[in-house]
């Protein structure tokens, strides 16, 4: 890996205690050029910062591009993105894509590393990242309902070969018709608080496939090669409006 070609320094300051400090920044993301890249991504500390002086740890975000020819996935970090609110921001995007377009190459937009690393997981496990949305709300809502108040959630990966018992945190749907296989496959997710702690949670396998059965119900479009943004607040409008209908 290249570091002087893949690395950037740049100030920010503490909203604790106000020192400033350097934050070092990746940017070449691009995994043809830098095969390593991907695995420091997914290091736990990565996306972090820590303070010097009062040692309060954070987020980072900035600007930046990841792209791996050999999955076909490339993803467009622009910090604080959103479904919400990010149309305009899409549009112009796109139009930078005029005659570049690549109908065989997922492109998506997110707001910060934790999504860009969940987009990762995904295309690892070769699972549809709008499944992988869509799963969200059940966790968060069944959180909700226990009184935590929950900021977003991000996949980590597939747990197999389990046991017979239930593992803690996970939401276990069934049909009704047969019990429960605990022995099932598990999707994995760090569900965050508003204060930033991560919770360890998941759904089963059956809970998943119903999120894959809906998308494919709704009749979704195919990528197209665009820049497209599915996140939570994405997940969370599709299950509102199919309740609505």
């Amino acid at each position: 890996m290249d570091e002087k070609s893949l690395i950037r320094y740049s100030k920010g300051r503490c909203a604790s205690c106000g020192t400033i400090m350097e934050v070092k920044e990746y940017h070449d993301l691009d995994r043809s050029r830098n095969p390593d890249i991907t695995g420091v991504l997914m290091e736990e500390d990565f996306f972090m910062w820590e303070c010097p002086q009062c040692g309060r740890r954070g987020h980072i975000a900035y600007p930046c591009w990841y792209f791996d020819p050999e999955e076909e996935l490339g993803v467009a970090l622009v910090p604080d993105i959103d479904s919400s609110t990010g149309a305009a921001a899409l549009q112009g995007m796109n139009r930078n894509l005029e005659g570049l377009v690549q109908s065989n190459i997922t492109r998506r937009a997110v707001g910060n590393f934790l999504a860009l690393r969940e987009q990762i997981a995904a295309r690892y496990f070769g699972l549809d990242d709008r499944t992988v949305q869509l799963a969200k709300p059940l966790m968060i809502g069944q959180l909700q309902e226990e009184g935590k108040e929950v900021w977003n959630g991000y996949f980590v990966q597939i747990l197999e070969d389990l046991g017979e018992e239930p593992l803690p945190g996970v939401l276990y749907l069934g049909s009704g018709e047969e019990e429960v296989d605990y022995s099932r496959p598990v999707y994995c997710y760090n569900v965050y608080l508003t204060d930033h702690t991560p919770m360890a949670v998941g759904v089963n396998e059956y809970a998943f496939q119903l999120c894959q059965e809906l998308l494919d119900q709704s009749g979704a479009p195919p990528d197209d090669g665009r820049f497209h943004l599915y996140d939570l607040n994405w997940a969370i409008d599709f299950h509102n409006r199919r309740q609505q209908g």
